[in-house]
């Protein structure tokens, strides 16, 4: 704080922000090619920044144009590391007056690194600057460079693109749409897990036509002599409260179902954080009586798409050549159904990977690939039909009433991919990318 005070009253001094530089003498070039990844800094690695007006601060890189603003945004935490929501119904705020603190992310994305310039040439009238070196743990020489910057006065104008736009109507989420894709959810409450409608951009900047027929979640349970069915639009997903910038939404709900005689399923926790181009939602579920051993029951999460979609290969770690995506079984193939690591759907227009995973006290061998065989109905259905409809089966018998049952799953969306491990897609989970602080004292 009395660094950035004494630099304030010097920029006051001075007369204010002077003229970016255009030109700049590259010290190392940007290597890193990883556009898909996001990049989360703590607060407590800027240094330099801490205790500066979040509304001052700025994200540069360096490129072709030159030196240029970059999309970004500071998400808060308060002391009790929650985040502080500015939207839905637990609003809350942090306790520095919207300052930058320690644990305080600045968020954004790998794609907009840029070249590494000398510090002293970034002359736009800041207080004061980190670099912010990203790189590639399975590339340690593949990196890029951002600087983030603190102004006195009125900084300079925000990067004008942004990556992630909302659906809000009723002031209830109803998707988002970004430079790879839009997703639409349904034209009521805020599950955005129930997508109904997946749209990838084409070559014209338009997006083209829908090629999902819906995501499909199903509960299937025993209890005591009764069978129990619950589907994804029987989930109420109440918003608790949300942030959302131009790099990414960050929302916590209430998922809850019905089950039986006014008792309801219901997460203890269900963090939601989405991207233009991924969704993790983090949830603790409990539920209000316990499941029978001796008889099955399940839970399955899967995406089916519209045969209108074009020619769809279905991978999963363990079927690399791919699968039968209309469920007809081919001679001489066999389909290892253990449960994936992970399932990729890849089709014409763009790719979607799917992960599930959960802590090791509820692994179990009698979890699987769930693969909609030929002539499966799944209800409700926008085109009758399945079609490239695989995911994960678990195995919920003799799960406990009252006990936390906690897992995470993660859609990242991407180009094409061919037979084989889709790298690009794996290795945002595989091999995060690494920030960290450079700038010279």
């Amino acid at each position: 704080m009395k660094r950035l005070g004494a630099a304030l009253a010097f920029a006051l001094a001075a007369g204010g922000p002077a003229r970016a530089q255009e030109v700049l003498r590259t010290l190392e070039p940007a290597t890193l090619d990883r556009a898909e990844s996001p990049v989360v800094v703590r607060g407590a690695r800027l240094q330099r920044l801490l205790g500066a007006p979040i509304d001052s601060l700025r994200l540069y890189a360096y490129g072709e144009q030159g030196l240029r603003p970059v999309p970004f945004q500071v998400d808060e935490r308060t002391p009790q590391e929650t985040y502080a929501y500015h939207h839905g119904l637990q609003r809350s705020s942090d306790t520095d007056e919207r300052r930058l603190d320690t644990n305080d992310e600045l968020v954004f994305m790998a794609a907009d690194v840029g070249a590494r310039v000398p510090l002293e040439a970034i002359r736009l009238g800041q207080l004061e600057l980190e670099e912010v070196r990203v790189s590639d743990p399975s590339r340690p020489e593949a990196a890029g460079w951002v600087y983030a910057l603190a102004f006195a006065l009125s900084p300079p104008p925000p990067a004008e693109r942004r990556y992630l736009e909302l659906t809000v109507r009723q002031r209830e989420l109803r998707g988002w749409r970004g430079p790879l894709c839009r997703v639409d959810g349904p034209p009521w409450g805020n599950n955005l897990l129930d997508m109904r409608s997946l749209r990838f951009r084409t070559a014209s900047g338009d997006y083209g036509r829908n090629v999902l027929d819906r995501s499909k979640l199903s509960f299937q349970g025993s209890y005591l002599f009764l069978r129990l069915d619950r589907r994804l639009e029987e989930v109420y997903a109440r918003l608790l409260g949300y942030l959302a910038g131009p790099v990414r939404l960050v929302a916590d709900f209430r998922l809850q179902a019905y089950m039986i005689w006014g008792h309801w399923i219901e997460t203890t926790r269900a963090r939601l954080v989405l991207y233009h181009n991924r969704l993790e939602l983090e949830f603790s579920a409990r539920l209000p009586v316990t499941l029978e051993r001796k008889r099955p029951s399940t839970l399955r999460f899967s995406l089916d798409f519209r045969e209108s979609a074009g020619p769809l290969a279905l991978l999963t770690d363990r079927n690399l050549t791919g699968l039968p995506a209309d469920g007809r079984p081919r001679e001489g193939r066999t389909v290892n159904r253990s449960f994936p690591r992970w399932v990729c759907y890849s089709l014409p227009g763009g790719a979607v990977l799917a992960r599930f995973w959960l802590p090791e006290r509820l692994a179990r061998k009698e979890h699987s690939l769930f693969l909609a065989e030929q002539g499966f109905r799944d209800e409700p259905e926008d085109e009758p039909g399945s079609y490239g409809n695989a995911g994960f089966l678990l195995d919920l018998s003799g799960w406990k009433a009252g006990d936390d049952y906690e897992g995470r799953l993660v859609l990242q969306f991407g180009e094409p991919v061919g037979p084989g491990r889709p790298e690009a897609l794996l290795r945002v989970d595989d091999a995060p990318l690494r920030a960290e602080v450079t700038s010279r004292p």
